[in-house]
């Protein structure tokens, strides 16, 4: 898209130009007077072209920053002592843990309590606060039905 918005900025550019030229070359009051605002118009469609290309740059950006927080990584590339969430990632989708963890020298812990997980974790990314224990909450509150439970650990569906 921002290349196509390029070339419609490039085009409108250089039919305000022709615009000009053809006044400047005319005699008749009128017809100047129309490719002026011709001109104009062009100029015009140019600078709100211009206006989208960077709200496009700025927004594709920004939605680069959002996955780049929030995509999935491979478990054995997890920092250690930081607070993750974790998910095992499987032919049958995505199972979040229901609680943010921590990667130890001697393995993965519950972050809250130290208590190591009985299931590894194939993905991690950074803890969104507040984002899983609503979840957890629900589930908690729904019963065992909606959650998977995998030793201690209650795995969420996405």
């Amino acid at each position: 898209m921002l290349h196509r918005l390029h070339d419609h900025i490039s085009n409108c550019y250089v039919r305000a130009a022709d615009a000009r030229r053809l006044a400047d070359a005319t005699n008749n009051a009128e017809r100047k007077a129309d490719l002026h605002l011709m001109e104009e118009s062009w100029k015009r469609l140019a600078q709100s072209y211009e206006l989208t290309e960077r709200l496009e740059r700025t927004l594709l950006e920004r939605s680069r920053e959002i996955v780049q927080r929030t995509e999935w990584q491979r478990a054995p590339n997890a920092p250690f002592d930081r607070v993750l969430e974790l998910a095992v990632i499987g032919a049958a989708g995505i199972d979040t843990i229901a609680f943010p963890c921590r990667r130890l020298l001697k393995g993965w812990v519950a972050a809250e309590t130290g208590e190591p997980l009985d299931v590894r974790p194939t993905h991690w990314r950074e803890w969104s606060e507040g984002a899983i224990p609503q979840r957890a909450r629900t589930t908690r509150e729904r019963g065992p039905a909606t959650a998977r439970r995998t030793g201690n650990v209650a795995l969420l569906p996405r």
